[in-house]
């Protein structure tokens, strides 16, 4: 039968390119002239050993210490075996990991005994990891019987804790620096775990599928974990009388963005009008994570329209304040602008109406899939009218400023027809980078939403609708003959 620390070996077997090196941390206390161990995270990382990050100010003191060291991925068994003998030697210094018994003999190994291939929809069990993967688990005596052994006891721990260079409040505090994550403490046994991540998952907040068009974002913790990631896409069993081969959607080949330490890449494919499809990612052979994705519709209609028109048929409230002629009508413009791309299939926030909020942007209409804003000022009259143009030049900095990593288009929108705009300031907003929506635009947005258009089709008609900027020749210098 085999053993659960064989099917770990095995299962990081199956991904050999996927980790270079192995990540000891460990938080032990001194018990009867020996190093015990309360805490020890074992990751396997991408990187060779000396690109690691290193911690700082790790505790060294007389009933309390803390040590990272890190191996090549090869000698992995050799390490799990020095930990199965119940002692590991790390920087010089012996780590005992034995658990005492009733028995003769007194103290026995760890019992490495828990084997877990954990996805995505499992993490959040495991609230100290952070993406799936594999999970080695072995347990020791309870951390705080072990704390109490010590020279100091409780008493001595807490003071260490205290007169650190990095003082922490509590154990466990200086448990997670130590080690990563969260969900330890003293009242725990004291544990040891070899992980092996599978970085990469799909970010649900920033796939959708719409208009038969499916877009998707993959999150990875490196670009090697990103190169060995798949994604499949087919459509959903459950909807078709036939099974389809699955489709393998780009990842590594697509534009890749770094932040906060992760890596993300987008895609998007069409699915041929599928009313639902599935999506799977792979890391390596592993599969980690499965995802159902409906088109929101009634039919071969856009759906946010159906159910709009129920409580204004025809959507004649709707035209009537997006083409106002009354005074009553131009005071609902924002709302309609709004709420028109609401229909059109973006999460919108209607600032209009609150002095305090939409001075320089009406509103903002996001399209989260494809990372992308829209800041709307609304008029209903000249597109600069009381410095419009120059107020949202000026809030389009700020919000661009504020998330550098999400595209903020500039729009004004006018009930206007475009002959009754002035070419000065059209060529004003096209030199500003702004795009202008006037009547006619409205009324191809109004069409789009009825073709229940992809919201990707939609922000490529209003990039369109920038005025080009007319180009001057240059005067010629006066050169004396």
């Amino acid at each position: 039968m085999t053993t659960a620390h064989e099917q770990f070996l095995e299962a990081v077997r199956r991904g050999p390119s996927l980790w270079q090196s192995v990540d000891i941390r460990v938080l032990a206390v001194r018990v009867e002239e020996s190093w015990r161990n309360l805490l020890m995270r074992a990751y396997l990382r991408p990187y060779k050993p000396k690109r690691v990050h290193k911690l700082r100010l790790l505790p060294s003191t007389p009933y309390l210490k803390a040590w990272q060291v890190v191996h090549p991925i090869e000698e992995l068994k050799a390490l799990i075996d020095e930990q199965r003998s119940a002692a590991m030697t790390l920087d010089g210094d012996v780590v005992r990991f034995q658990r005492e018994t009733f028995y003769d003999p007194p103290f026995n190994p760890y019992d490495l005994s828990h084997f877990s291939h954990i996805v995505v929809g499992e993490v959040r069990m495991y609230p100290r990891l952070e993406w799936p993967g594999y999970l080695l688990m072995g347990s020791g005596d309870r951390a705080d019987d072990l704390i109490r052994r010590t020279p100091g006891g409780y008493t001595g721990v807490d003071a260490a804790l205290r007169h650190l260079p990095r003082p922490y409040r509590t154990i466990g505090e200086l448990g997670a620096y130590v080690v990563g994550g969260q969900g330890w403490d003293q009242s725990s046994q004291a544990m040891a775990e070899w992980y092996a991540p599978l970085e990469a998952r799909l970010d649900l907040d920033a796939t959708d599928y719409r208009a038969g068009t499916v877009r998707y974002r993959v999150v990875a913790g490196s670009r090697r974990a990103l190169r060995h990631t798949q994604v499949f896409v087919h459509p959903d069993e459950e909807q078709t009388d036939d099974l389809r081969p699955k489709t393998q959607l780009p990842v590594a080949s697509l534009p890749i963005k770094s932040h906060n330490g992760l890596i993300a890449a987008r895609g998007e494919r069409d699915m041929g009008g599928e009313s639902a499809v599935t999506l799977t990612l792979h890391v390596g052979r592993e599969p980690v994570q499965w995802h159902n994705l409906r088109d929101y519709r009634s039919g071969d209609r856009n759906a946010r329209l159906v159910l709009y028109e129920v409580c204004d048929p025809d959507a004649a409230l709707l035209h009537k304040w997006l083409f106002p002629t009354t005074s009553d009508h131009k005071a609902k413009f924002e709302i309609a602008v709004g709420r028109l791309f609401v229909l059109a299939g973006f999460q919108v926030d209607i600032l209009a109406g609150d002095k305090r909020l939409d001075d320089g942007v009406d509103v903002l209409a996001h399209d989260v899939a494809g990372a992308r804003c829209l800041a709307i000022e609304c008029t209903t009259g000249s597109i600069n009218a009381g410095g419009k143009t120059g107020k949202l030049v000026k809030r389009l900095g700020e919000l661009r400023r504020a998330t550098p990593d999400i595209t903020i288009i500039g729009v004004l929108v006018t009930s206007c027809e475009r002959g009754d705009l002035s070419d000065p300031e059209l060529q004003a907003a096209g030199a500003d980078g702004l795009c202008v929506v006037d009547a006619n635009g409205l009324r191809e947005l109004i069409n789009f939403v009825q073709c229940n258009t992809a919201t990707r089709e939609v922000v490529r008609f209003i990039e369109q609708c920038r005025p080009i900027v007319k180009s001057h020749a240059p005067l010629r210098a006066l050169v004396r003959p």
